[in-house]
């Protein structure tokens, strides 16, 4: 038997059909369908007012966002970067001379700016990561290139 793939949409509209069906209370359908009752009764009412199209998953966005940066100044970073290829120091500075001071962003806001800078890696994963280098070389040279130039020139001296 093939698996069957369901949305949540799809389920939430099942859920809806089988409360109008008789034979089964809001809280039983609830414990089959694993949500609790308040969910229920929000997808019921949410059906009531639009209908299908009402119980798709809607967006999480927040509908304002006081503490962002005025469209007005995030044009001109944007500006200073393309046409001076610097970094978030230096177009802070320039924007400092062109914008008022409560309105450049702050230092915190400058690691948005700065994409080309990635974190630092921790000493740790250096570690792991040089002995992986190390080890797909080892396994690419041939064996005589790893033996210690010790032990080959002790040969050559046994040898004469």
């Amino acid at each position: 038997m093939p698996w069957r793939e369901t949305s949540a949409m799809d389920e939430r509209l099942r859920f809806v059909q089988d409360v109008h069906r008789p034979g089964w209370s809001i809280a039983e359908l609830c414990r089959r369908y694993e949500v609790s009752r308040k969910t229920g009764y929000k997808w019921l009412r949410a059906y009531e007012r639009g209908g299908p199209a009402a119980l798709a998953d809607g967006s999480h966005r927040p509908h304002t966002s006081p503490q962002a940066t005025a469209p007005k100044v995030v044009r001109l970073i944007l500006e200073l970067q393309r046409h001076y290829k610097w970094g978030a120091r230096k177009v802070r500075r320039l924007l400092q001379a062109r914008v008022p001071a409560d309105q450049v962003p702050t230092k915190a806001a400058q690691r948005g700016l700065d994409r080309g800078l990635q974190r630092p890696i921790p000493h740790q994963q250096w570690r792991v990561l040089l002995s992986a280098h190390r080890a797909r070389w080892r396994d690419a040279l041939p064996a005589r290139l790893l033996r210690p130039a010790r032990a080959d020139h002790r040969r050559q001296l046994a040898r004469v």
